[in-house]
């Protein structure tokens, strides 16, 4: 199943595109309630199914109350509708549904145009040149942008969709006993249009020849015979050049019989015109990138190798690190909420300390006295939080204002509905409550302002941040929301395991060996997530009951600071921020971004474990990056640089500076670094030679369970 949002202005529609309901009827409560968890409260359901499976869909209805009930689950106020397509692509309301006719065409090409931009988005079918680059593409054109059509459906539900999609824009396809398209990177879509046009139409068996005429240096090569009814499917075109030279050529055809799927300019035989991100070609192009053979791929470049500079944390002073290195409320591998899963990154309020509280009560009163209106009557927030209770007071003294708990607002009755509302949250992650919350007060019916308030920002990613902005401040009919945070800090959206949870699998897999040794206190340790790290960030090879090392002048904090108090968590945020801003900001920077392209990828120089040699920043550098930004298998040199900075840890695993060999070698036995085989052969010397009297049981537990793994 496919499911995806419809937003315009106030209002936000959920639609489930049901492919083949008899394939999914048996597990299609389930796949309704897993899929209703994903997302905030919308306004609308839209359940979209082929016309062919109605009464298949009605016998599922009828005789499953589970799959009525998950149906109707987000409540009385959000409207359920269900339509089917025809061979036209036409809609009609389906089990009783009433659902305005004059609403069924609008609705469709709203499907159709949300829909094929949020695979757009999701299948990252826009591909962008490295900075400094531009693309070659088939048609001699230069651009910094390439539609990737081959990406756009990656799933039989999304094929499906998209030929739904086409068949909005043809009469009657089965005329056409020929389908020519520019790109065989296309073919599974027309194999699933063709499969869907039978299933549709039963008593057809409708069987076109289709194939490529290789873009555009097959156009000459082109044959359409006389009387013979042809459809044309583009895959993308930028500016629509590709469909006004066929028609030049034969212009016997009509509009319909030439479509192009994507592109940026609008037009009426375009399926779906995508917003350009670029407004006017760079300045500073310095090398070009050739789109080449059938199926568009590129010229690819080598890895390029990025030191970490005191530029990449220019941000840092968004965040209190002076008055917080100290304290315990930066925690690491511990959830938010007791029973709930951990996190990478949390902060505790209880342990903020005093000097920042009072910073805190006067930005709170400033926000009160300037941004928050006296015609305020409501602030929701989490009832059950006591950091917040003296903010609440505080704010009652001047306004007299209604609480209201975050899981109730769309149960309130709003009786001064136009009244402005407080939403106030201690600390903001990716912001979903926020936006829950925003979408339950438009349903519950209240229309006034809304204040978002929060004392400390998390947020995963700039491109993360700007979705959130924009989603919660922008509200209908052109009224603008207020958002404010005290204190912010860009830090990684982890697709992957933590590093930590990576760790407790692997010593778990291997728990009889390391049973009464240091390393199991490790694996307890890991496995109470209640308290987390407790500032074992990583495992110490010299003192293992000790935090690793980490010594005065760290470049990154303007501040002095005793290296005895610094707590670690603290220092690996520092990191993981710099990391994700190494990411975001120099995308016109090339050779100090650590953002990767389709086809370069950015890795963190090994060079980087040598200018931050603190044991803690060593092991903060490996456990903060993501996926391959350590992956140096390509390159023998780079390889080998790592190789020759264990090979020195590693004789001095009784000293300071050498304890974080074993967390390193972890990062190599879990695939965090992974080097070229010559270069792990060397490291396997290395290790083979080491003299056991002068490893702890943590470090040889861990070159036990390398021989074993690698």
């Amino acid at each position: 199943m496919l499911h995806f949002e419809i937003t315009q202005r106030e209002k936000i529609r959920l639609v489930l595109f049901i492919p083949l309901v008899q394939e999914e009827s048996s597990s299609l409560s389930d796949i309704v309630e897993q899929t209703y968890e994903k997302y905030h409260r919308p306004d609308e359901v839209i359940v979209v199914i082929p016309l062919c499976d109605k009464e298949i869909f009605n016998n599922s209805l009828s005789s499953s109350k589970d799959l009525t009930n998950n149906l109707y689950r987000y409540g009385e106020k959000v409207k359920l509708s269900v339509v089917a397509f025809d061979e036209r692509g036409d809609l009609s309301g389906v089990c009783g549904v009433e659902l305005n006719s004059d609403r069924l065409a609008p609705l469709r090409d709203e499907l159709v145009v949300h829909g094929i931009r949020y695979l757009v988005s999701k299948n990252q079918v826009v591909e962008m040149s490295p900075p400094g680059s531009s693309f070659i593409k088939p048609s001699q054109d230069q651009r910094t942008e390439f539609i990737a059509t081959n990406r756009l459906a990656q799933s039989y539900s999304e094929c499906v969709f998209v030929g739904f999609c086409v068949l909005t824009k043809i009469k009657n396809i089965t005329q056409y006993k020929k389908i020519y398209i520019d790109t065989s990177a296309i073919n599974h879509i027309v194999l699933a249009l063709i499969n869907l046009i039978n299933r549709l139409k039963e008593s057809v068996n409708y069987q076109p020849k289709f194939a490529s005429f290789h873009s555009y240096r097959g156009l000459g090569n082109l044959r359409i015979p006389l009387g013979e009814k042809a459809l044309i499917l583009i895959s993308a075109s930028s500016s629509n050049n590709m469909a006004k030279e066929i028609y030049q050529k034969w212009n016997r055809l009509q509009n319909e019989d030439v479509i192009t799927l994507l592109s940026f300019t609008e037009s009426e035989n375009v399926l779906c015109s995508l917003k350009s991100s670029i407004k006017k070609r760079p300045d500073n192009i310095e090398r070009y990138v050739k789109r080449v053979d059938e199926y568009f791929t590129i010229e690819h470049s080598e890895p390029k190798s990025v030191v970490i500079k005191k530029i990449h944390g220019e941000e840092l002073s968004k965040w209190p690190f002076k008055q917080l290195y100290q304290s315990l409320s930066h925690s690491c591998n511990r959830p938010k909420i007791a029973g709930h899963k951990e996190k990478e990154l949390t902060v505790d309020l209880n342990e903020i300390p005093e000097s920042l509280l009072s910073k805190l009560d006067d930005w709170w009163d400033d926000i009160i006295n300037w941004h928050i209106p006296v015609t305020t009557k409501y602030i929701i927030t989490d009832k059950t939080d006591t950091f917040l209770k003296k903010y609440i007071e505080s704010l009652q003294i001047h306004l007299t204002v209604e609480v209201i708990d975050f899981e109730d607002v769309i149960n309130q009755e709003f009786q001064f509905a136009n009244s402005a509302a407080v939403l106030l949250l201690p600390v903001l992650g990716s912001g979903d409550k926020f936006i829950a919350a925003n979408r339950d007060l438009r349903l519950a019916g209240h229309d006034g302002l809304r204040i978002f308030v929060t004392f400390f920002h998390l947020f995963k990613g700039k491109s993360a941040l700007a979705t959130f902005e924009k989603s919660l401040i922008f509200g209908p009919v052109f009224k603008k929301y207020k958002f404010f945070s005290k204190y912010s800090i860009n830090v990684p959206a982890r697709i992957d395991k933590s590093s930590w949870l990576a760790e407790r699998h692997l010593l778990q897999k291997h728990e009889d060996l390391i049973n009464s040794t240091e390393l199991h206190d490790r694996f307890m340790s890991l496995n109470d997530v209640s308290k987390g790290l407790e500032g074992k960030i990583g495992v110490n090879g010299r003192l293992h009951a000790e935090h690793l090392s980490f010594t005065r002048h760290f470049a990154f904090w303007n501040f002095q600071y005793e290296p005895a108090s610094v707590q670690p968590e603290a220092v690996y945020l520092t990191v993981a921020s710099i990391l994700q801003s190494a990411r975001d900001n120099f995308k016109h920077s090339p050779e100090d971004s650590l953002e990767s392209t389709p086809h370069q990828q950015a890795i963190l120089s090994p060079d980087n474990f040598v200018r931050y040699n603190d044991p803690l920043l060593q092991s903060c550098l490996w456990r903060a990056a993501k996926g391959s930004e350590l992956d140096y298998s390509y390159d023998e040199t780079l390889s080998d640089e790592f190789v020759a900075i264990m090979e020195r840890l590693s004789r001095a695993t009784k000293e300071e500076r050498g304890e974080a060999f074993p967390d390193l070698l972890l990062a190599v036995i879990l695939g965090r670094v992974v080097l070229c085989n010559t270069a792990l052969e060397r490291l396997r010397t290395i290790i083979n030679d080491l003299d056991p009297s002068n490893l702890n049981q943590v470090t040889s537990g861990i070159i036990q369970i390398f021989n074993l793994e690698l």
